[in-house]
């Protein structure tokens, strides 16, 4: 189950979290507003969540929702959904995910110029390391996550050690845009299903999957929480709005 969370945690703390919240602050210029999006769009997904682990659990088979599509619709429909997965989700998420990096390493190293190939550097390197071997790419998996959420916990904790947070004017939001916000925050916890994968591969997917389900989502819904509070105790509304690199 490890394992299993290991991936869900690696697939969705991605680098959404770090990109995405000026988007939301221009969508919604309050810090009560943005937590309420984030708190809204976690708990709908980890329903989502517990209703996979349940589905896990029946139909513990490689292949995730497009098991369960098959299962459920038909070969037509599961088809379409693989089809969509592989040429514009899968595929589009990793190299937004990707660029992030990209764009989060030349706050550190003069790479101006060398983006695109970074970011494809990137992709080919994960993907032969982990056609060469399953365990070595679960080892390096596994050691990245603790890294990163290690990283987000020192964020966290350096966040709440500041002083005061700062003032942010009381702006009302268009009406409409609670709902583009969310749409946001989704992104965000892209990749919550993709467990359900490598069901196939798990030595107990029955009783280690929905375990690995609800421990890795919840992990995940904390963490944002309080990285999301921790930019507001340090930056404005505004600054957050501005900022390339939050």
């Amino acid at each position: 189950w490890w394992d299993a969370a290991s991936i869900v945690v690696g697939i969705v703390i991605g680098a959404g979290i770090f990109v995405t919240p000026q988007e939301l602050a221009r969508l919604l210029p309050t810090p009560t507003a943005m937590m309420l999006a984030w708190v809204v769009s976690g708990g709908l997904v980890f329903c989502g969540a517990l209703a996979f682990a349940e589905l896990s659990a029946m139909l513990p088979t490689t292949g995730g929702l497009y098991i369960y599509l098959r299962e459920a619709y038909g070969p037509g429909l599961a088809f379409s959904s693989g089809w969509v997965h592989l040429f514009a989700l899968f595929s589009g998420a990793t190299a937004y995910v990707a660029s992030g990096f990209a764009k989060y390493l030349g706050a550190l190293l003069p790479v101006e110029g060398w983006e695109t190939v970074i970011t494809v550097g990137l992709i080919w390197t994960l993907a032969v390391g982990a056609m060469v071997s399953t365990r070595a790419a679960v080892t390096l998996q596994n050691i990245t996550n603790l890294a990163k959420v290690a990283a987000l916990l020192v964020l966290i904790g350096l966040a709440f050690s500041a002083g005061s947070p700062p003032e942010n004017p009381a702006v009302a939001a268009a009406p409409g845009n609670f709902g583009a916000a969310l749409a946001v925050c989704f992104f965000c916890y892209e990749g919550w299903s993709y467990a359900g994968f490598v069901a196939g591969e798990m030595k107990r997917p029955k009783v280690d999957l929905p375990r690995a389900f609800a421990i890795s989502f919840g992990l995940v819904v904390v963490l944002y929480l309080l990285v999301n509070l921790g930019y507001t105790r340090v930056l404005s509304v505004a600054e957050i709005q501005s900022s390339q690199q939050v």
